[in-house]
């Protein structure tokens, strides 16, 4: 299924799902929506025994959509785009079938903080994960301090 900012099949029990976003699939209030869509079907769909979660072209997933950010008019704003990020991070995470994250090129802010929001995951060698957000001293927005340990 072709989503606007996501893409998903099914094939031998295992749905892959593909991240499409924009400035190096960057995670848009719009892309979590549509995960979290995706999560509920993948849950409910008993012939699904397993999720693997990749980002297309160079990037895994290169976190929150920095341009939303100037879209945010007060401090509750940016409480919201935390707070839905880390309702669809703990949605995966509770899901009863594994979720595996695929990492290639790089998982940075709230990619890795997906990543780490899946049950499994693998690296590609040359691959870079990091919170970028800690070294201007602010806290990850969807609970990646949390999921670190």
């Amino acid at each position: 299924m072709i989503m606007e900012h996501l893409q998903w099949r099914v094939e031998n029990n295992i749905a892959h799902i593909f991240l499409r976003g924009r400035r190096p699939n960057a995670l848009a209030a719009s892309v979590l929506s549509e995960l979290s869509d995706v999560l509920d079907e993948i849950e409910a769909d008993k012939e699904v025994h397993a999720a693997v979660l990749y980002g297309e072209g160079r990037f895994f997933a290169a976190g929150a959509d920095i341009k939303e950010f100037t879209n945010v008019e007060n401090s509750s704003g940016f409480s919201d785009l935390g707070t839905n990020g880390q309702k669809v991070f703990n949605k995966m995470e509770a899901l009863t079938k594994p979720v595996i994250a695929a990492i290639h090129g790089a998982a940075l802010g709230g990619g890795l903080e997906m990543a780490m929001a899946c049950h499994l995951r693998v690296l590609q060698k040359k691959q870079s994960s990091r919170l970028p957000e800690t070294t201007l001293c602010l806290i990850p927005g969807y609970a990646g301090s949390q999921r670190a340990p």
